[in-house]
């Protein structure tokens, strides 16, 4: 689950996903207080089922003890995601995007919003979702809906492992291209491991990227990692915000699950992670009076489908 809001009207959107079926619940609400936003989970439970698992992001409304006690009434487990990595409650995200989309259209055609998103989610609902091979109405009431539009071909329901299996060569393939496009490595942070916390609050500018302090590794499940600072305090961040140190104090060369670079200091500083002696200029140039090197100049990709003179 998600809030999105608040809308120009004043009112926010209560986005609920179910994981399985990828089936899309939206409620207006008025007050984004943990009370309003209990009145409606436990209407949609009551309704469509109760859930075993509710995560959400880490905002008061959804992990005040109200809400804590709420879930404890129902058998469901609370779990909140990493802070500051949107990605780990990304099903949410992306629809929260779509449900943008067709806010921003109802504005420009100046039609009432709320019927264009109830109208949205049901024609959602009958489309067959690449992450399961079925329509989300299809995997939450066992049959498929009617639309406007003349039914070509019917896909029968499948079993609950062939869904699960279908659903993760998604998920699978998914992540392969993401990883592939950024970069992505595994980490190899483990517990006790001695950490950099990042920044991600900076006062200023000039402010350090990672806090000089480190920090012990408590607990890591996949890229999400726990840990505890010298004076107790314990914070969730992915192991994207974190740099690992190694035995002697200093940073290890390697590159965190998000691709970004670890060398982050200065030239002349030990965290930036270079062996090699620094040699003076008088040195190179004096040798063999090759001066500094050149890069190769090549033809831009742009004029490959001409011929030109260089």
């Amino acid at each position: 689950m998600d809030m999105l809001g608040p809308l120009p009207s004043g009112e926010s959107i209560l986005v609920l996903i179910d994981l399985y079926s990828r089936f899309r619940i939206t409620e207006v609400v008025m007050k984004t207080t943990t009370e309003d936003i209990i009145e409606k989970l436990k209407q949609n439970f009551l309704r469509m089922g109760i859930p075993t698992i509710l995560i959400s992001d880490n905002a008061r409304n959804f992990s005040s003890q109200k809400m804590q006690n709420f879930c404890t009434q129902f058998g469901i487990q609370l779990t909140h995601t990493t802070p500051y990595w949107p990605q780990a409650n990304g099903e949410v995200e992306r629809q929260n995007r779509s449900i943008l989309k067709a806010l921003r259209i109802a504005e420009v055609n100046g039609t009432d919003w709320k019927d264009d998103l109830q109208e949205a989610n049901y024609v959602y609902s009958i489309i067959q979702h690449p992450a399961t091979g079925r329509t989300p109405a299809e995997l939450v009431f066992g049959r498929r809906l009617r639309d406007w539009i003349p039914e070509v071909e019917h896909f029968t329901n499948g079993e609950h492992e062939e869904i699960m299996d279908y659903n993760k060569i998604y998920r699978y393939r998914s992540k392969g291209r993401y990883d592939l496009a950024h970069g992505c490595k595994d980490s190899s942070l483990e517990p006790n491991d001695r950490v950099l916390m990042r920044n991600l609050m900076p006062q200023n500018k000039l402010a350090p990227l990672y806090n000089p302090i480190p920090a012990t590794v408590i607990e890591k499940q996949g890229n999400s990692v726990i840990i505890e600072t010298e004076d107790g305090k314990r914070f969730k961040r992915n192991s994207a915000h974190l740099k690992k140190l190694s035995t002697s104090g200093e940073l290890e060369q390697q590159q965190p699950s998000d691709g970004s670079t670890t060398d982050w200091g200065t030239p002349s500083s030990p965290a930036a992670g270079s062996s090699t002696p620094i040699v003076a200029a008088e040195q190179i140039d004096g040798a063999d009076n090759r001066g500094r090197p050149r890069r190769d100049k090549k033809r831009p990709l742009r004029f490959d489908d001409f011929e030109v003179d260089i």
